[in-house]
């Protein structure tokens, strides 16, 4: 018992942010974002997400604007977390900034080399419309610099299909598996 309340008064969670922050620091800016979301199944979802350095952390915000006419849904939400570099590896969690508190978490590999402009990765996180079934999805990030045209970011998002010739062919060969395999794991 003693020994647990020695672990309580410390924040382990906290200590790992911002990690190695000089290595984060080039991970700054503004990207566009896609998963597969069990929500909207045959679908690529694109948001856009903005890293920054405030006081020390690196902190995240996305948007995910949802917007589809024939499901009558028009939805905007915003997430706002934190990001660190840990074993060669960027992780980033999130909450949404309104309603009950929903974590995602994030896992991003670096850039391959310097040309690269995707990072790759796996999401996790419930689907709000599917009963909150918690999943994991592949997800990749589209590197757009400090001053991208936000209109044309935020034009972007939305739910597309798999096939959409607005998706770049890097991130559909990295989010949509052959032929009767499976890419979001769903759990019940």
């Amino acid at each position: 018992m003693k020994a647990q309340q020695g672990n309580a008064s410390k924040d382990r969670i906290n200590e790992g942010f911002p990690g190695d922050i000089r290595t984060l620091r080039r991970y700054l800016g503004y990207y566009q974002t896609y998963y597969l979301s069990p929500s909207w199944p045959g679908t690529i979802v694109c948001s856009c997400a903005f890293l920054e350095e405030k006081n020390g952390l690196v902190v995240s915000k996305s948007l995910e604007r949802i917007s589809h006419h024939q499901w009558r849904i028009k939805k905007i939400t915003k997430y706002n977390g934190k990001a660190t570099f840990l074993r060669d590896r960027i992780f980033v969690v999130e909450t949404e900034s309104t309603g009950d508190p929903i974590v995602t978490q994030i896992i991003l590999k670096p850039f391959q080399d310097q040309k690269d402009k995707y990072l790759r990765g796996l999401c996790t996180g419930i689907s709000w419309r599917s009963n909150d079934v918690p999943y994991a999805t592949r997800m990749i990030w589209r590197q757009l610099g400090s001053s991208p045209d936000k209109r044309e970011m935020l034009k972007k998002c939305g739910i597309l299909p798999q096939r959409s010739r607005r998706i770049a062919p890097t991130v559909k060969k990295y989010l949509v598996p052959p032929e009767g395999a499976e890419a979001t794991v769903i759990t019940s």
